[in-house]
């Protein structure tokens, strides 16, 4: 999705804001029928006013969701902000990240993750990025060195990240970047050939990792950044570098921050009471029939 810092830039596809993302927060395990959309951006997007977001409609169309006034939660340490909101599926076109796929440290080792490893991320291309209705695009690199050391910055902020090289630029801030690993056709045999005669034909024939588990891009963490160089200015009269003038470059670098510090925000103290009440109206809107949400309200 996009974020706006008003309605009517929401509307006009202005070139300001950033983007986001949700995250699904199931509530009523095992059967995960229900999720409660969680929004997912960077902590300076929302700080730099950016509280107006803009999903595609069934119909071909496009609606804002004022959040100015919704309960937003933010990391004390990292580039993060989430902010749970009540979507009508009916209404909105949209999908949402499986909690199970958001990577871990674990994983990281087990996967054996490392430099070169490819990624892709989906977010806004401000030159294009659609009027009538949001039109995500998509980029894709590789991991450049893993978040051994934080990124700092000129204010003194550190955030700890993954460099990316993937040319990220302005308004793809708060953007999901995917772990993307190549898939196998079929079910690894060894895995499930005791069961897989027994498992549905769709079940059968999805496509699996070469690690054995199925095809579902690996959340790697949250576009916060793109990295830039300072580049001397050269005194075209002697042909040396102009004393303390120098031009921002981007170097194609962009930050991420890892996935696991989203899971500690959404499994944070803050979310815990939210996601409590959310189970009761669920289970007060099954009882009684009723749709858990009309459009884009937000929990309180």
């Amino acid at each position: 999705m996009y974020l706006y810092p008003s309605e009517a830039e929401a509307e006009d596809g202005a070139r300001i804001g950033g983007s986001g993302f949700f995250v699904g927060v199931y509530l009523d395990s095992p059967l995960n029928q229900h999720a409660l959309r969680v929004l997912v951006t960077n902590k300076h997007v929302v700080h730099d006013g950016n509280m107006v977001a803009r999903l595609n409609t069934h119909d071909g169309g496009k609606d804002v969701l004022p959040l100015d006034d919704a309960r937003w939660i933010f990391s004390k340490e990292d580039d993060l902000a989430i902010c749970p909101v009540l979507v009508d599926p009916r209404l909105f076109k949209h999908n949402y990240i499986r909690p199970w796929t958001l990577i871990t440290k674990e994983k990281i080792e087990e996967f054996a993750v490392g430099p070169g490893d490819d990624v892709f991320f989906v977010g806004r291309f401000i030159d294009r990025e659609g009027r009538q209705r949001n039109l995500p695009s998509a980029r894709f690199g590789n991991i450049s060195q893993m978040p051994v050391e934080p990124i700092k910055f000129d204010e003194g902020v550190e955030q700890e990240s993954f460099p990316i090289e993937a040319r990220s630029i302005a308004g793809y801030s708060g953007a999901p970047v995917f772990l993307h690993f190549l898939p196998q056709p079929g079910m690894p045999s060894a895995l499930f050939e005791k069961v897989k005669g027994s498992l549905p034909d769709y079940v059968a024939k999805r496509q699996f990792t070469q690690y054995g588990i199925p095809f579902e891009p690996y959340l790697l963490g949250v576009n916060h950044c793109h990295i830039f160089s300072n580049e001397p200015v050269i005194n075209i009269h002697t042909g040396k570098p102009h004393p303390d003038w120098h031009v921002r470059s981007n170097t194609g670098m962009m930050g991420v921050v890892p996935a696991w510090k989203l899971s500690d925000l959404l499994n944070g103290p803050e979310m815990m009471p939210i996601i409590a009440a959310m189970k009761q109206s669920l289970q007060r809107a099954l009882a009684t029939n009723q749709p858990l949400s009309k459009g884009g309200e937000t929990p309180r």
